[in-house]
């Protein structure tokens, strides 16, 4: 059984976590920004589809196309862009 496990936030401020997988919730879309970390939106209800559209209009990151029907070829080619290509970083704000 675990006992502690890190808030969100704790993780997403690691300098280890590269990407950030997200629902596209209002709270944890925010978070990423704030930490800097790209983000990969798979929305599926009410303001998250809104909040995937700004992200990637804002060039913080991806969003799955046909939610929920997509599949790991997507998602694969998705996080691999977001890894490789620094736009996606260089758009977040920086944390000293």
């Amino acid at each position: 059984m675990t006992e502690w496990l890190p808030s969100q936030s704790e993780v997403l401020a690691h300098p280890h976590v590269r990407a950030f997988v997200t629902h596209g919730g209002a709270n944890g879309f925010h978070e990423g920004i704030y930490f800097g970390k790209p983000l990969l939106v798979m929305p599926f209800w009410l303001d998250c589809y809104d909040l995937a559209a700004r992200g990637v209009d804002a060039g913080v990151g991806l969003a799955v196309d046909r939610p929920p029907h997509f599949g790991p070829g997507e998602i694969t080619t998705k996080l691999r862009r977001l890894l490789a290509d620094g736009t996606f970083a260089q758009r977040q704000p920086l944390l000293e």
